[in-house]
């Protein structure tokens, strides 16, 4: 369970006056029980409850303050607010990623975890955090940013949630992260700490804490809005507007140094101007970001790029859905998906939906380059819902620029790629390459200026650019 900063600072408090839990109870009033909820996070104190505890402690005016402020928050936080989801038993694959991120957010610097839209970076980032949990005492928080989504509830603290694929979204078996509705991430204006890249070097330092502990992340469809404790403004990302927004009722309920370093997991972040709003540079924490964009205009950070997944992992996530065996029916059905989590989880729901569809029955639909993105649509699940977003921010020359090398045999793109396929000059295939970089739409090939053209990226970017996804 979530134990909120004001149970650490009530524990450690109690602890540096060398105090068990009868000579406290004892000395103020308050019975043992009581406290010992207080300090499993269970329940919080009252102000006459306080003041006594706090003159048993005898604590000194900044301390009382700081445990004033602290049950405040406690008071008004909602039940399982900005708690980590719940991981997911059967994710498939991702062990060495996992591995690195576990690694990386042993150090200060904050990590990036980025790649296409439907890869499993919000999947990837609750599973290290939650195996991570232990080495945070100051616990694990989630926070939805909804760089993606502006039409949805924003910077939505994820509660229990069961079932779907993603967290709030929760991270399904394959790790995805659902899809998440059509919109470029609009709606940037707002409070005035603004700016154009994120300095992190007083944020994820590691002497601070990141407040309460959380509970385990659960699947894919988009975060609700429940326990989020209200809206920041309605169209806009988390932490873009609003003196009382998700992300700084945050940074309120995290505790100081008292409580142990934490974790953080901002989830959906836009971009850097998005990013740099929904920092407290009052705070210290370990800070994991997913975000589309590798997010270039952030110094310092650690950036894992999550990609499709190796063809003997696709073929194990779409075991694990659909409970038949490995063959070459399947293995067809995994390259129509591209490999990508999302249109593997999408497509294994749709067999099992349709107890009369064989495996072959859904390679042979999934075949037809004209239908397959409708094919990969499930529910509130959709691989063209998922990258219509990205495409959405897209400047008018980039998407005519992708759309015609969309219909030509290039596989992978580079800016010499890009001008022979479209006849386009240098500066604008340069601009059109970094712009499809940052939006996620191009993964990495491991050579130098040169990145994938996703199989199902290329069939979305074939549609006319002047057409609404």
């Amino acid at each position: 369970m979530t134990v909120p900063p004001f149970a650490t600072l009530i524990r450690a408090h109690r602890r540096a006056a060398r105090m068990t839990l009868h000579e406290l109870a004892a000395a103020s009033g308050v019975s043992v029980r009581a406290i010992g909820d207080m300090e499993r996070g269970r329940s919080t104190a009252q102000p006459r409850t306080l003041a006594a505890l706090a003159a048993a402690l005898r604590l000194g005016p900044a301390d009382r303050a700081a445990l004033t402020a602290a049950a405040v928050v406690a008071r008004s936080a909602p039940p399982g607010a900005f708690a980590l989801p719940r991981d997911v038993p059967d994710l498939t694959g991702r062990a060495a990623l996992t591995g690195r991120l576990i690694a990386a957010v042993a150090a200060p610097a904050p990590v990036i975890v980025h790649g296409l839209p439907g890869a499993g970076k919000t999947a990837l980032a609750v599973r290290a955090a939650t195996r991570a949990a232990g080495h945070f005492p100051g616990g694990t928080h989630f926070l939805d940013c909804h760089g993606t989504t502006p039409s949805r509830p924003t910077g939505t603290a994820h509660p229990a949630h069961h079932g779907d694929p993603t967290p709030h979204r929760p991270p399904g078996p394959g790790g995805t992260a659902g899809p998440r509705a059509s919109a470029g991430p609009a709606g940037l204006a707002g409070s005035a700490d603004s700016a154009g890249s994120a300095d992190f070097a007083d944020f994820a330092g590691s002497g601070g804490s990141a407040g309460s502990g959380g509970s385990a992340p659960s699947g894919a469809s988009r975060r609700s809005a429940a326990g989020s404790g209200g809206r920041a403004g309605a169209g806009e990302p988390a932490g873009s507007g609003g003196a009382d927004g998700p992300a700084r009722r945050l940074w309120r309920m995290i505790g100081g140094p008292a409580s142990g370093r934490g974790l953080v997991v901002l989830d959906d972040v836009a971009d850097e101007r998005h990013l740099a709003r929904l920092l407290s540079p009052a705070r210290a924490a370990a800070v994991v970001v997913t975000s589309r964009s590798p997010l270039p205009g952030v110094d310092g950070a650690v950036r894992i790029e999550v990609p499709p997944l190796p063809a003997g992992e696709s073929a194990a996530l779409l075991a694990a859905i659909t409970g038949s065996p490995a063959g070459p029916a399947a293995a067809a059905v995994a390259e129509h998906c591209g490999h990508l989590p999302l249109a593997l989880r999408i497509a294994g729901n749709r067999l099992t939906g349709r107890p009369g569809w064989t495996m072959t029955d859904l390679a042979a639909r999934l075949a037809d380059e004209d239908r397959r993105l409708a094919v990969l649509s499930a529910g509130d699940l959709s691989v063209e819902a998922s990258f219509a977003p990205s495409f959405a921010g897209l400047s008018a020359c980039t998407r005519t620029l992708l759309h015609r090398v969309a219909h030509t045999p290039v596989r992978d793109v580079g800016t010499e790629t890009l001008i022979a396929a479209t006849g386009a000059d240098a500066a604008s295939a340069q601009a059109a390459v970094d712009e499809l970089v940052a939006a996620g739409l191009l993964t990495s090939t491991g050579v130098p200026g040169r990145h994938h053209l996703h199989a199902l990226v290329r069939l979305f970017a074939r549609r006319p650019p002047t057409l609404p996804a």
